[in-house]
């Protein structure tokens, strides 16, 4: 009996001692959850507790701007951030005193000008949600306050934009820094070139349809510098089924002529094998022209029609 009753006891004292480590390892693993949820709590508290500094010292140089009878406050620094702007000689000019109010007014529309604040407060730019006729109006506020947005706002094909000419200048608006182009003038085609030409190598670009219906028209291919329309030393295609050697015009049915807003053409100009290929993303509709040896060519768009716009984007 005595030694039944000594192997109970030693079972109890295992079943104990099992009981008390399950708990301890319990309360260790709480107590690390605890612990950790302590740390994290304390980096958020130390992460405000910066932010709550660094707030408080730009409040000693907060602007407030009176911006079309809408009032805007901006840290003195934030209105800095971007050299050689509209505030950078509102603010480094003695002679303009903010109202008795403390605030400096502007006589401009205010509906933009948020966006505008906001870039250069974080850096984001916020305009992925603006319609054609907004950017434009957009750009003339960046105009107006001398602003630059950086060169992937929205991203370009490898830095490649939109040139200026002075025929250009006249028929299209530029937008979107140099990256976006809408036809503003009906007088009729108006030629525009690519920033960059190349003579060797394989290069890619795309472009997005902003806005086309039925009657717009356009061309998107490669030109030498001195094309000024598409039966100029063009080669390309047209968005109504037309192929351009040259500037000589084929008919290529069903190649095109269902091209929409929103779609993106693709385009490679492989000077290795003299060879241009234009494809629709949407569509996977191709066409391939042969290109000139030894010569420069530039991406080259031909516009016609009032509202049509084009984008240069990521390929």
């Amino acid at each position: 009996p005595d030694e039944q009753d000594s192997d109970n006891y030693i079972a109890k004292l295992k079943d104990d001692f099992a009981a008390i480590q399950k708990l301890w390892t319990s309360m260790e693993r709480q107590t690390l959850n605890r612990l950790n949820e302590l740390e994290i709590k304390q980096k958020k508290l130390d992460a405000m507790e910066q932010s709550m500094k660094e707030n408080s010292d730009k409040a000693k140089t907060k602007i407030v701007l009176d911006v079309g009878g809408k009032r805007f406050a901006a840290s003195k620094s934030t209105l800095l951030s971007q050299e050689d702007s509209y505030f950078t000689a509102m603010l480094g000019s003695n002679d303009w005193k903010p109202d008795q109010d403390g605030s400096y007014f502007i006589d401009r529309n205010p509906k933009y000008f948020a966006i505008i604040l906001e870039y250069l407060r974080t850096g984001n730019c916020l305009i992925s949600g603006l319609s054609q006729e907004q950017l434009l109006a957009f750009q003339t506020e960046l105009d107006y306050f001398m602003i630059k947005l950086p060169t992937d706002c929205p991203p370009t094909s490898n830095g490649l934009k939109f040139a200026h000419s002075p025929a250009a200048d006249n028929e299209l608006a530029y937008t979107n820094n140099d990256m976006t182009i809408v036809k503003k003038s009906s007088a009729g085609y108006c030629a525009v070139l690519g920033t960059q030409g190349w003579n060797s190598g394989v290069h890619e670009w795309a472009i997005r349809i902003d806005n086309i219906v039925n009657s717009h028209w356009f061309v998107a291919g490669v030109s030498t510098a001195q094309a000024t329309r598409y039966n100029g030393p063009v080669w390309g295609i047209s968005s109504k089924s037309q192929s351009f050697d040259r500037g000589q015009l084929t008919a290529v049915p069903n190649l095109s002529g269902d091209w929409i807003t929103g779609d993106q053409i693709h385009l490679i100009a492989d000077f290795n094998l003299q060879q241009l290929n234009i494809t629709n993303k949407r569509t996977g509709k191709s066409h391939t022209v042969t290109l000139p040896a030894n010569e420069t060519l530039y991406p080259f768009f031909d516009v016609y029609t009032l509202g049509l716009s084009l984008s240069l984007v990521d390929k």
